[in-house]
C-alpha cells in the first residue's frame, strides 16, 4: 500500500521511519520525498505487509504525530486531453506507461516510481499525479 506522510516542524527530525521497521520489521520503501524548510515535509511511501502489519506500521506513524493518508491511485490520465501521441512512453524510465496495439495508453501503478518524467514530456497536460 501507497502512504502519503506530512510531518511537521515537531517530528521532522527524528527517526520515525527507522524506528517504525525496527519494531514491526516490515520494510518501507521511500518513494518520494519533499523537504521544505525546517516547517514541513512529505514522504510517499510503500509498505508491503499483511493487512495487521500495515494497521500496526499507520497506528505507530499517527502515535508520531505524522499525517497519514493511503494513496489509491497516483497518476491521473484525461483521456479526453491525450491525443495517445506516445510521448509520455518513451521517457519513462521504469516503462510503467505503454502504449497498446490501439494506441491507447495504459498505466501501471505498481512500476511507477513518481519522477514526474510523463507529466513533463506530455504535450496536452494530459497526465497528473494525485497526492
Amino acid at each position: 500500500m501507497r502512504l502519503k506522510l506530512a510531518f511537521t516542524p515537531e517530528n521532522m527530525d527524528k527517526p520515525i521511519l527507522s524506528d517504525i521497521i525496527l519494531k514491526t520489521k516490515v520494510p518501507i520503501n521511500i518513494l518520494v520525498a519533499k523537504i521544505g524548510t525546517a516547517t514541513w515535509g512529505e514522504i510517499v511511501i510503500d509498505v508491503k505487509a499483511e493487512e495487521e502489519k500495515l494497521k500496526s506500521v499507520i497506528t505507530l506513524l499517527k502515535k508520531a504525530h505524522v499525517e497519514v493518508s493511503e494513496i489509491t491511485h497516483i497518476l491521473e490520465i484525461d483521456y479526453d486531453k491525450c491525443v495517445a501521441c506516445g510521448a509520455c512512453v518513451a521517457p519513462c524510465p521504469v516503462k510503467a506507461i505503454k502504449q497498446k496495439p490501439d494506441w491507447t495508453i495504459e498505466f501501471d501503478e505498481e512500476k511507477c516510481i513518481r519522477c514526474h518524467i510523463c507529466v513533463d514530456a506530455c504535450p496536452t497536460h494530459a497526465i497528473k499525479f494525485l497526492g
